[in-house]
Order: structure tokens, then C-alpha cells, then sequence
């Protein structure tokens, strides 16, 4: 037997599982490989991710040409957050010449998500050169043609297709209403209805646009599918849907049942983490020792300074920045998660999950990963004096991002705890946003966020800069200026304008960002009182 396959039964062999290693031919690495994937499946299964990952790397080592293995382990590395150690797994088998066109798709879209924008390119090329018609392929080519900027090619890959199918349609009526088309995006989703009467988030995104009303006939065949005992998250969309036309019509109580039971339904295996919450925010809040961040000596600038917009979803992020980007010397480049090249850094350093270890083994990766963070904001805007990085959740980064970075500013958009937490429990967020499903889970969460907040005050001082939706929506200017004042501006009347910046907008605020300011969903939440119990309790409200 090799070396491998010892491991292998040393870890797992007097182990519970009904799946063993079958020792006939275990000579053979293929052999073995093939078994680890199947091992691995079912300890994924279980939920025990440290023994699927074991399993996977040994199966990779095994037969590293294998695409099975690779992307499993590829796949289960990203829902995990760690996309650098992905992108390696999947670049070691494509290197051996054994990557299909999924994989390739697999590594664009990875690349582009960490903002190394060429290498996304030279991926995608190579998946387009192969099956130039692939929907998957001219779907995340047209993401990245987004990202830089060409909207014409992107109007050319979801437009010019000889056979389209429901995947392209989405994500044509996904372009189209990031840029205010909403008549023809509603087109787009109607073509995908009348293929399949029961596609459940074209539904949910027809119900999203300001322009629609959904139907008696749209409601039947909402109804069916609920019926039929669809997918979890296809329930989801359904019940989504149907409470935002009860809304519509002013059935409030039916409304939040709709919203309860949507988010009762995506919840269904998930369980909000509360002690896994309040762990990751004491991480955050407790690093910053006065050595450590004397150890983060501030990185140089390639180019444009960073202005970080936070705060929690659906507190006027999307907007504020769409507004700022209007401004000549600004350049926004929408939601990107570039920081977790820099994350990832730290987690691989000091093998502790961010930002633990910062102050032992991970100050130097922290200030090479910061480099390569900083670069690719500032390649995407240039002749810009700033550029925007807009995530929400780099509220949970800004003492990093404040010791490495110095000259950035941080723009901190607020809006009232009750309104905020509603807004966010009747979206759709991801899976790995547990705490959205449940309103006495949110409530705790935002507490925890208003307990960093008040820590990153203290911290950041002038350069923290506080804005208010109510006050964004009422008055532009009175709310922009001291944002503009901290980056050495003055006033421009665009940023006055968000719904005429062209730039496309894809988070599920583009609709409200695509109207005129002094129109809000402020005051949303009022009818919604009665039953809003859990969250105001949560909330420490009366």
C-alpha cells in the first residue's frame, strides 16, 4: 500500500461511517482517489467540513489531473469563504490540461471576485474559445465585461445567442434593470415565464420592479408552485413574491405572513449561529493591541486614495455611493469583495480565522496582501483621486483597514434600527447571512453591530464619517458635503442625481437608487408595527 492510502485508513478507518475504503486494487491511486471523493461526500453530508476537506486534499494529491476532485474540493473551499486556496486547487488541475468548461467558468468567476480582472479574462477566453455559445460562459463574461466598464459587449453576449435559454433571460433582465430598463426587463422575464410557468425567481424578480404588478394569473401560478412542493429556494421566491403584492395592495398581516413563512422556509436547515455571531464580533472588536497595530505600518499607495462605504445591508450603501460616484474625481466600482485577498492572507498566515493572529505571525502577510488589495481598486480607477469600495460588512474590517491604510475614509450610512432590520428581512440574501431569517436574530445582530460601531468611533475618529438616509433622501447635499469636505472636495450637483448615473447598479436597491431622491421606503416598516414584537424586543426597543 503507499503512504496515502495509510493516511487515509489511519484517519478514517475506525471511524463510524457506514462508507468504508474498499482495499481491492488500493494500489491504485486512481482507485483510492475515487474512494476519498465518495468518503468526503458523505462526511459533507454530515456537516463535518474539516473531515470532507482532509479527504478532498488527499484525493487531489492522489490524482491532481482529476476535475472531480478538484472542483469538489474547489467548491467546498468557497463556501467557506476562502477563494485564493480555490483558485490554486483549480489552476493546479488546469495547468495538467484536464479543465473543462465548468471549471474554467469556475475560475473566472473567482478571479473576477478578488479582482484579478486579467487572469477572470484569460480563463473565460479560454472557456469561450471552446463553446463560444455556452450560456454559463457568456453569462460570467458579461459580469466581467460589467466590471470593466464595456456595456456594449455585454449587450453583445446576452443579446446575440442563437438558442436562448432561461439562464441568459435572467441575467439580461438583471442588466437591464441595473440600468433602469424596466420595461424591458420585465420582457425578458416574461419570455422565461411563458418557457416555464413555474420558474419561481423569475417570479420573485418580476415582483421587484416598480413598474409590475403581478397578476390573478401571476398569483395561480405562484400558488402551484408552492403546491408542488418545489425546492427550498424556489418556496422562497414563490412566498416573496406573494407578499410583495399583498403589500401592494395594503394586506399588511398577510403581507408579514408571507415574509415569515419565506424566510421560515430559507431558514430550513440553516439555524442562526447567535454564539458564532457574538464570537465574530468580540474577534473584531478585541485585536487591536497598541504593538500590533504599531507592527501595520501603513502600506504605499499605487493610486487612488480608498473611500470605504459600510454599514449594515439595506442602510443606503448602494445609494450613497452611486451618488458619490457621480462626483468627477470618485470612481465607484460597485459591490466588490476585494478585501478577501486580504482576509484570506491574514486566515492562511496565523491559521486562525480573521482577524485572530494578526499580532503573531500574519503582520507581514496582512502588508503584502494589503498591496494587492489596494492595486486593484486603484486599477480600476484611473485619472479618479478616490475610489470607492463599497461592502457592507467592511464595518467588521475597518481597524485593519484603518492601521494599513491611513489616508482612506470611511463612510458610515445609518438609518433607524427598526426600518433597517425590516428592510433586510423581506430580501433575499445568501444563505451565509443566517441571521436575515429570523427578526430576533437580526435584532441581536444589529445590536452587535451598533456595540463595533460605537468601538470604531473611538478609533477612527474625523475620519469616520456618519450619514443618514433620512437625511440623504431628504437633502443631498447637507448629508454629501462633510463626506466630500474629508476626501478635500467640493460640492458637485450630480451627486444630487443618483437615478442619471449610468453606471449599472446590481445589488436589489437598483430599483430604488434608479428613482428621483426625496422618494424613500423609509417608513415601510410603520404598518408592519403590530407584529414586529420579536425584532423590537431584540432591538432593545420599548
Amino acid at each position: 500500500m503507499t503512504k496515502d492510502v495509510f493516511s487515509l485508513l489511519h484517519l478514517f478507518f475506525s471511524s463510524d461511517d457506514t462508507y468504508r475504503l474498499d482495499l481491492t486494487g488500493t494500489e491504485a491511486n486512481l482507485t483510492v482517489a475515487k474512494q476519498a471523493v465518495e468518503l468526503a461526500m458523505a462526511r459533507l453530508k454530515r456537516g463535518d467540513l474539516q473531515a470532507a476537506e482532509r479527504l478532498l486534499k488527499h484525493a487531489v494529491a492522489l490524482d491532481p489531473g482529476s476535475p472531480g476532485a478538484s472542483t469538489a474540493l474547489a467548491a467546498l473551499l468557497e463556501e467557506q469563504g476562502r477563494l485564493s486556496a480555490a483558485i490554486d486547487v483549480l489552476t493546479g488541475t488546469a495547468r495538467l490540461g484536464h479543465a473543462g468548461v465548468a471549471m474554467l467558468v469556475q475560475l473566472g468567476r473567482l478571479s473576477r471576485s478578488l479582482g484579478d480582472l486579467p487572469a477572470a479574462g484569460h480563463w473565460l477566453e479560454r472557456a469561450r474559445l471552446a463553446v463560444p455559445d455556452d450560456p454559463a460562459v457568456r453569462i460570467e463574461l458579461a459580469a466581467l465585461a460589467i466590471e470593466c466598464d464595456r456595456p456594449g459587449q455585454v449587450e453583445e453576449l446576452l443579446g446575440n445567442l442563437t438558442a436562448v435559454d432561461s439562464r441568459v433571460l435572467a441575467a439580461r433582465a438583471q442588466w437591464m434593470s441595473s440600468t433602469g430598463r424596466f420595461a424591458e426587463a420585465e420582457q425578458c422575464l416574461r419570455e422565461q415565464l411563458a418557457a416555464n410557468p413555474h420558474d419561481a425567481g423569475a417570479f420573485h424578480a418580476l415582483s421587484m420592479l416598480p413598474t409590475v404588478t403581478l397578476t390573478a394569473r401571476d398569483e395561480d401560478s405562484l400558488h402551484a408552485i408552492l403546491r408542488d412542493g418545489s425546492s427550498r429556494r424556489a418556496s422562497t421566491h414563490a412566498l416573496l413574491a406573494l407578499a410583495r403584492r399583498a403589500e401592494r395592495d395594503g394586506h399588511y398581516e398577510s403581507a408579514f405572513r408571507l415574509f415569515s413563512e419565506a424566510k421560515r422556509r430559507q431558514r430550513e436547515g440553516l439555524r442562526p449561529q447567535r454564539e458564532a455571531h457574538r464570537a465574530m464580533f468580540e474577534r473584531h472588536a478585541t485585536w487591536q493591541e497598541p504593538e500590533v497595530l504599531e507592527a501595520l505600518e501603513p502600506v504605499a499607495l499605487s493610486s487612488a486614495k480608498p473611500i470605504w462605504v459600510i454599514g449594515m445591508p439595506r442602510s443606503g450603501t448602494t445609494l450613497v455611493e452611486q451618488m458619490l460616484d457621480a462626483h468627477p474625481q470618485i470612481r465607484g466600482l460597485g459591490e466588490v469583495e476585494y478585501v478577501r485577498v486580504l482576509v484570506e492572507a491574514v486566515e492562511e498566515a496565523s491559521g486562525m480565522p480573521f482577524p485572530a493572529g494578526i499580532g503573531t505571525t500574519a503582520t507581514s502577510a496582512a502588508r503584502a496582501a494589503a498591496s494587492v488589495y489596494l492595486s486593484r481598486l486603484s486599477q480600476r480607477a484611473p485619472g479618479a483621486s478616490w475610489v470607492i469600495d463599497k461592502l457592507p460588512h467592511n464595518f467588521l474590517r475597518a481597524g485593519i483597514l484603518h492601521a494599513l491604510c491611513p489616508s482612506g475614509i470611511f463612510v458610515h450610512c445609518r438609518r433607524d434600527a427598526v426600518a433597517n432590520c425590516w428592510s433586510v428581512f423581506t430580501h433575499e440574501f445568501a444563505d451565509s447571512h443566517d441571521y436575515a431569517t429570523d427578526l430576533g436574530a437580526l435584532g441581536e445582530y444589529h445590536r452587535l453591530y451598533e456595540t463595533l460601531l460605537r468601538k470604531w468611533r473611538d478609533t477612527l475618529g474625523d475620519r469616520l464619517v456618519e450619514v443618514d438616509l433620512e437625511t440623504v433622501v431628504r437633502s443631498p447635499r447637507e448629508a454629501l458635503s462633510p463626506v466630500l469636505s474629508a476626501a478635500g472636495l467640493d460640492w458637485h450637483h450630480g451627486c444630487a442625481l443618483p437615478h442619471a448615473n449610468p453606471r449599472p447598479v446590481l445589488t436589489p436597491s437598483a430599483v430604488a437608487v434608479r428613482q428621483q431622491v426625496g422618494r424613500s421606503d423609509a417608513a415601510k416598516h410603520l404598518p408592519y408595527l403590530p407584529w414586529l414584537g420579536a425584532l423590537t424586543s431584540a432591538l432593545g426597543r420599548p
